[in-house]
């Protein structure tokens, strides 16, 4: 007796694409099999929606041929119930149908399917249409998984990068040593708590400008230093490095 689901020419190779028919007549199942008797494809079978279904949730599956009238679910409903399924609405869906008209392939490609054959099949159509597919959808895989790598290796360094700064900011603050950042783009300085507290003063948070970071320098080292910042802001200079004589709380200079 015929349970509505069997299957052909099906083994567990993954570089072998398996594709489902779908499809009550069984010339036209007759017909796709020889079409792919030379391919190297898995091919699995079902007689009904409701079967093809069972397929898919039981089996890897990389595409389907859906015929769009069937007892039971039709291929429209089959399609819908794959595409609500974040387990299966990623494989794509081939109807076959003998309908041509616009209304009925608008019909499909909103139920989530991704292209049409037509009854009769032609051979060569129906080959190189689902040629297609499997190859999309085996680029689209690669690309998400170059995508999540990627994005994973960002995230780790990222967090690789954030711990060593506080460790390096925890460490310079145990020996007393100031730091600061200069955003040369927008001409924001960014100095670290201890960059004041090393000099008497009080601790400040938040950024600054440059007339800031200049002003507690000694008057004749803060004309070198600005002279030398203007000609990094005009590519003149790549780095340069300076010790410059500081203001402290108690109104001396010292060489910082």
């Amino acid at each position: 007796m015929n349970n509505g689901n069997t299957q052909s020419g099906y083994s567990e190779n993954p570089n072998r694409h398996t594709i489902l028919l779908v499809d009550d007549e069984s010339a036209n199942l007759a017909a796709l099999t020889t079409y792919f008797a030379d391919c190297n494809y898995q091919i699995l079978v079902a007689r009904t929606g409701e079967a093809g279904l069972d397929i898919v949730r039981r089996t890897s599956v990389d595409l389907i041929l859906v015929d769009v009238m069937l007892p039971g679910i039709d291929g429209f409903d089959v399609c819908r119930q794959l595409k609500a399924d974040i387990q299966t609405r990623e494989i794509p869906v081939i109807f076959m149908t003998i309908v041509t008209g616009t209304e009925d392939k608008v019909r499909g490609f909103k139920a989530g399917g991704v292209d049409y054959i037509t009854k009769p099949f032609q051979h060569e159509e129906v080959l190189a249409r689902v040629a297609t597919h499997p190859r999309i959808r085996g680029l689209s895989r690669r690309l998400d998984g170059t995508k999540e790598s990627l994005e994973s290796r960002v995230e780790e360094q990222t967090t690789a990068l954030r711990d060593s700064e506080e460790r390096l900011c925890l460490t310079m603050e145990a020996i007393n040593i100031g730091s600061w950042d200069w955003d040369v783009q927008h001409d924001i300085w960014y100095p670290s708590p201890v960059y004041f507290t090393m000099l008497g003063y009080e601790s400040k948070a938040g950024p600054g400008d440059r007339q800031e970071w200049l002003e507690p320098m000694h008057p004749d080292d803060r004309a070198y230093a600005a002279k030398k910042i203007q000609k990094v802001l005009t590519s003149e200079l790549k780095e340069f490095h300076y010790e410059a004589r500081l203001r402290h709380a108690d109104g001396t200079y010292r060489w910082q």
